[in-house]
């Protein structure tokens, strides 16, 4: 799994249309990279998604380049530990597929040491050994609410406000409510194409309720872990990390802590 996770991989093996499209995006993402990069010489993400978007063009060299130099340069001055241990998961990724697996598996030990969970998942992978799965919830257990509040009820009569809507192209319209409760907003992204809605009910950073499960905000990643299980998803941040469960999200600081967390649902 790399540090950047970009879902443009399984539509394009088989049909050139496909190849030459998904090189199209990644080709102008590295321009977008650039773009952050000439705003902020020491931004040190754009440098390591700019190092993730050659590998997935499996240009190994500007690939490597971008996340031995580059990266861990801007890291180091701009202050950005974590995606300097990402950088380093990435050029596992790069000793690997260079057929050195002994590389790689010390990069992604070297990783999970540090506490990162995304150099533990690929160790893992190297190692064949079976990923943690997501823990169901138990018979009996009460449904997650924030603010008194269910995912389900709020789908069922959505309350945004309009002043707020933001339309990105014709085909996708962003709506939120800042105020869906005294400590939580909803987030609203519809495709106006098929119609599928998500709504996403963030708490606030004070939120003091815990979850269903007993999680609340500061809680470790560990803790997390041994209530819900291992996330099928996980999203890197520059900071942190976003842990995406079935029906509910956690969002983690620089510190490995829970900052918010939410609940989504995904209706079409």
């Amino acid at each position: 799994r790399l540090p950047l996770e970009l879902d443009l991989e399984s539509s394009a093996k088989g049909n050139d249309g496909m190849v030459n499209k998904r090189e199209q995006i990644l080709r102008q993402a590295i321009l977008h990279f650039d773009a952050a990069i000439s705003l902020d010489p020491n931004y040190a993400p754009a440098y390591l998604n700019k190092a993730c978007a050659y590998a997935l063009l499996n240009d190994t060299v500007r690939a490597r380049f971008y996340a031995e130099t580059e990266t861990k340069q801007a890291a180091l001055v701009g202050h950005f530990p974590k995606t300097s241990t990402d950088a380093d998961i990435l050029i596992g990724i790069l000793d690997f597929r260079a057929g050195n697996a002994t590389a790689a598996e010390a990069a992604f030990a070297t990783a999970a040491g540090s506490g990162s969970a995304l150099g533990a998942h690929n160790l893992r992978v190297l190692r064949n050994e079976p990923q943690p799965t997501e823990i169901p919830p138990s018979a009996g257990l009460r449904r997650e609410k924030i603010d008194d509040k269910t995912i389900a009820a709020i789908s069922a009569d959505p309350q945004f406000v309009p002043s707020k809507d933001v339309s990105v192209g014709p085909n996708l319209m962003f709506r939120q409510n800042p105020a869906e409760g005294p400590g939580s907003k909803l987030f609203i992204s519809q495709n106006l194409v098929n119609d599928e809605i998500v709504f996403l009910h963030l708490t606030n950073p004070a939120y003091q309720e815990p979850t269903a499960r007993g999680i609340s905000l500061g809680d470790d990643r560990a803790t997390v872990v041994e209530k819900y299980g291992e996330p099928t998803t996980a999203v890197e941040t520059p900071r942190g990390q976003i842990m995406v469960y079935k029906a509910i999200l956690f969002i983690l600081d620089n510190h490995g802590k829970v900052a918010r967390w939410g609940n989504y649902l995904i209706s079409s």
